[in-house]
């Protein structure tokens, strides 16, 4: 009972945070970007020099031990996070993107298991998860399909644009190849 409890304290605190960052992303697109850069850049620092010095005060020798290139490994990628954020924000959906896509399917074992262990209403969990891998493949669906069709118009736009500049300049020219020939013929 103990590790069920558990485990819906630990499945409440990640929705609790998912829901924290998309509002916040919402509300403060930019800003969020970057407070995101800086806190997972400081968490990968702090993580990383945990696992440094770890290697460095446990005196067990061991062929199996990470800590060191887990440590420096983390220690720059957090530098790299915070110094180049900007980068780091170009990649940051497709990072969200996939981390969507792997809680839903640890979702989807969590509602396989379910029935494993006989509960009578996993089916629930998988349909919530089917339902929100539908909306969002279908909201990406409507984003290309929009984008593609804005990209259409600008270019058809652009297209007439340049006709009726090309348009105006042909005339110009003749008006003026004309005011020339006059200018000629005149003694």
């Amino acid at each position: 009972m103990k590790g069920i409890k558990s485990f819906r304290r630990t499945f409440l605190l990640i929705a609790a945070l998912y829901l924290a960052c998309g509002i916040s992303l919402l509300v403060w697109p930019a800003q969020s970007g970057l407070v995101i850069c800086y806190v997972f850049g400081g968490i990968s620092l702090l993580y990383g020099a945990v696992q440094i010095i770890r290697y460095c005060c446990n005196a067990a020798v061991s062929i199996f031990r990470y800590e060191l290139v887990t440590g420096i490994l983390c220690c720059a990628f957090g530098l790299f996070v915070i110094l180049r954020a900007d980068m780091v924000l170009a990649v940051l959906p497709f990072v969200f993107g996939c981390a969507i896509v792997f809680d839903s399917v640890m979702t989807l074992q969590n509602a396989i298991d379910l029935r494993r262990l006989g509960f009578s209403r996993w089916w629930l969990i998988l349909l919530l998860v089917g339902f929100i891998g539908a909306v969002l493949v279908l909201d990406g669906c409507a984003d290309l399909v929009s984008v593609l069709c804005l990209t259409y118009w600008v270019k058809k736009a652009k297209r007439g644009l340049e006709a009726i500049y090309d348009e105006a300049r042909y005339e110009a020219a003749a008006i003026e190849a004309e005011g020339r020939i006059q200018d000629e013929s005149e003694p």
